[in-house]
């Protein structure tokens, strides 16, 4: 009989101590013997593949049918090891008087193939500690401005939220009393997203005030998007066709739009915001679909001054499309992007500065102007995590 050496050499280890391999099973001589079980074996490390192949060529080697169990772990065996001590695993084609394969063999199949198959990934332990200093850490949130302002409020649901996450705090610390961390963890997960939606229900003024600045930068995004697809487009139809450009739903901008400037009216900001950024979503989807997998091919004509200018235009306008794309891609915090967006606004007021003393045909001071500008919107892209691009 030849071994087989198909499956996990710890596995295959194990089941040879298990069937009592170079030790032997005792049994009784009656017609229906019983096996009786071994004595306990410790589960050994693994063998070297030399030792595991020695042991095959022994002559009183069994012969083995694979096990379908994929990969197994050190756990694996050790429930190999409690389910054999039940009933020792007998391999079929075992010398006469060694019994029948138990009923088990199969369970033995069951287990370790369900474990190798839904082994769940290792978890960081979750420290009772960390979880009952962030638990004391919620309950003064809710004694904070931002909370008292919540509950005092009118706005019935938020207030009902309150009421839901101290509930939810309480419920943490009952869950550590009986050492749940796990448990009291996600619960406290639960409840400080809560108090955060609660929050956004009643904002402070300083946070209303924040909205009200957000709104006109959005509103000079989603303008920067409809210029660029515009280039873009009007470009790209111009040498390839109209089947090469990719389209927006103007409509659905322009709906947006004209929803986002009811809302400000209303000094809805939170929601006028979400607007400007869903229509400029929307553009920037069509930009990318659009340029996916294209080269662009810059001419360059620097022989005369208004030749430069348009170049270093040019050049100043290509930074101006990466400002869009590096707020979707970089996701900057609320203060990095209101600082990024100060240097934006000061490039375009320095390029259109520049376009107006092109027009007085002042070339060299128009470029030196463009140059400055550009800086200005390099600033912009460093400040969102933009790495030097030239």
């Amino acid at each position: 009989m030849s071994l087989l050496y198909k499956k996990p050499l710890t596995l295959i280890t194990a089941l040879f101590v298990l069937t009592g391999c170079g030790g032997g099973l005792a049994t009784k001589a009656e017609p229906d013997p019983v096996v009786v079980a071994p004595e306990p074996v410790a589960v050994v490390p693994p063998k070297p593949v030399a030792q595991v192949a020695a042991l095959g060529r022994r002559k009183e080697a069994f012969s083995m049918e694979p096990l379908d169990v994929g990969k197994t772990s050190a756990g694996d065996v050790v429930n190999a090891a409690a389910l054999a001590a039940q009933a020792p695993l007998e391999p079929a084609g075992a010398p006469a008087g060694m019994g029948n394969p138990p009923a088990n063999s199969e369970a033995l199949r069951a287990l370790i193939a369900d474990r190798s198959v839904n082994q769940k990934p290792t978890v960081a332990p979750v420290n009772k500690v960390d979880v009952a200093r962030k638990l004391r850490f919620a309950r003064m949130m809710l004694m904070t401005k931002s909370g008292r302002r919540i509950s005092e409020s009118d706005h019935q649901e938020a207030k009902l939220i309150i009421k839901d996450v101290s509930n939810k705090l309480n419920q943490v610390e009952r869950l550590l009393e009986r050492k749940q961390q796990v448990r009291a963890d996600e619960t406290l997960g639960e409840a400080l997203r809560l108090f955060n939606i609660a929050g956004r229900m009643v904002p402070s003024e300083s946070l209303k005030d924040q909205w009200k600045k957000d709104f006109p930068g959005l509103k000079e995004e989603l303008e920067v998007a409809k210029d660029l697809h515009k280039r873009n487009y009007n470009k790209i139809t111009a040498k390839q066709g109209m089947g090469a450009g990719v389209n927006y739903d103007h409509k659905s901008v322009a709906r947006l739009e004209k929803k986002a400037e009811k809302q400000a009216g209303n000094d809805d900001y939170l929601n006028a915001n979400e607007s400007l950024m869903i229509a400029r979503d929307m553009i920037q989807a069509a930009i990318r679909q659009m340029m996916s997998g294209r080269k662009i091919v810059y001419e360059l004509n620097l022989d005369t001054p208004e030749a430069e200018f348009k170049y270093e235009l040019n050049k100043y306008i290509g930074y101006e499309e990466l400002i869009p794309i590096a707020i979707e891609q970089k996701k900057p915090g609320r203060g990095i992007k209101m600082l990024a967006m100060r240097h934006v606004q000061e490039a375009k007021r320095m390029a259109d500065a520049a376009r107006k003393t092109a027009t007085e045909t002042d070339y060299p001071r128009a470029i030196r102007m463009l140059q400055d500008a550009t800086a200005e919107i390099r600033k912009a892209l460093k400040l969102m995590g933009v790495p030097s691009i030239g």
